[in-house]
């Protein structure tokens, strides 16, 4: 059954624990299969080329986020959907650029992007996102290091003329209730479909994923903290160390 040359495997179980169910080529995964990591009971379900995540596939994360869409060589790479746990998607491109692992505590695998997405929150306010982005592989934290959250309230500027001085004043707005702590020069207006974004941010660490499925206008702390692979002897997203 399946591609040719290949050969549907029950259960094939590695030295990790994990295992493996669908069609190989020899000792490889290679076809249509499940992959699962006991520890956590993370999953990959798709196609596999020579061993590797390559093709179309789905991908549920330890916190509760899953993805589904391109793959290429391991990697979450071209047109997909992230839905995280708490119910905000990001559809779009996800553009990988190279992995990292992070040098302090834990040796975390985190992904980096370029993202040309549309992120919808949970309530259903949508908006563009165009720029770098995190991927937090162990937990499946996606860090938005340049988007303010979507469902944040939007703004509109007002002007109030004293009918005394004749001077005016600007103050924003949000639901129709004047809001004076914010100055109209910060009062960003946002549309659907425009490209948000967002400055600064508070740090954001590889441990709040578990609890994180989208962190907006977060600094990766690993960000900041991660070593390439190319000048590691340690990958542990080779399949050799990873599966």
């Amino acid at each position: 059954m399946g591609n040719k040359g290949t050969t549907y495997v029950d259960k094939h179980v590695y030295p990790s624990g994990n295992y493996y169910t669908g069609e190989m080529k020899g000792k490889r995964r290679h076809g249509t299969g499940t992959y699962t990591w006991i520890e956590d009971g993370c999953t990959y379900e798709g196609d596999w080329f020579e061993n590797q995540q390559s093709g179309k596939g789905a991908m549920t994360f330890k916190n509760g986020n899953k993805y589904v869409g391109d793959f290429l060589k391991n990697n979450i790479h071209g047109e997909g959907c992230l839905t995280t746990r708490n119910g905000e998607t990001i559809s779009g491109n996800f553009m990988f650029k190279q992995r990292m692992v992070t040098t302090d505590g834990p040796k975390y695998p985190v992904a980096e992007y370029d993202l040309d997405v549309d992120v919808t929150s949970s309530n259903g306010s949508k908006q563009k996102y165009q720029g770098v982005a995190t991927l937090h592989i162990y937990t499946g934290m996606l860090v938005l290091p340049g988007m303010a959250k979507p469902d944040a309230p939007i703004f509109d500027a007002i002007v109030v003329v004293d009918p005394i001085t004749d001077s005016k004043s600007q103050f924003a707005v949000a639901e129709n209730v004047p809001i004076n702590a914010i100055p109209v020069a910060q009062a960003v207006p946002i549309a659907e479909g425009q490209v948000v974004q967002a400055s600064g941010g508070e740090a954001i660490t590889a441990e709040e994923g578990m609890v994180t499925g989208v962190a907006f206008g977060k600094q990766d702390e690993a960000y900041e903290k991660e070593v390439r692979f190319k000048s590691r002897a340690y990958n542990p997203l080779n399949p050799k160390n990873y599966f």
